[in-house]
């Protein structure tokens, strides 16, 4: 009688490239995709310890050379437009390149509130070309 091989499935995970756990490789199961999960994503810390951000009292604020200064709270940044594209990254210690889907706030959504900013306040379309 054969006995039936022992079959085990175990998910993907990160994996520690260094001792101090900051930096984490994909996994080769998650590169076989045009698109790496982003709990599969590679991960790089050139900090010691990453910084702690309390999300209920965040704050960007853009002031300076600026007709309206803004201070944005997490959730204000939330509620801006956010476009949908697939980004590329590339990280010297990385390889290969994997790639992945992303949302981000349109930077522009932030520059049409402020007016006036001494860089893309000059440019001949404005901060709506961002």
């Amino acid at each position: 009688m054969a006995i039936a091989p022992l079959v085990t499935t175990a998910e993907p995970q990160i994996i520690p490239t260094n001792a101090g756990l900051r930096t984490f490789a994909a996994p080769p199961q998650a590169l076989q995709e045009n698109i790496v999960p982003n709990d599969l994503f590679y991960i790089r810390n050139h900090w010691k310890d990453c910084p702690k951000i309390d999300l209920h009292t965040y704050r960007l604020k853009v002031d300076g050379e600026v007709e309206r200064p803004l201070s944005l709270s997490y959730e204000d940044l939330q509620k801006l437009p956010q476009k949908r594209f697939q980004a590329a990254f590339e990280c010297c210690g990385n390889s290969p390149v994997p790639e992945y889907y992303t949302r981000s706030l349109r930077i522009s959504s932030v520059m049409e509130q402020i007016k006036g900013h001494g860089l893309l306040g000059a440019m001949p379309n404005g901060p709506g070309c961002l």
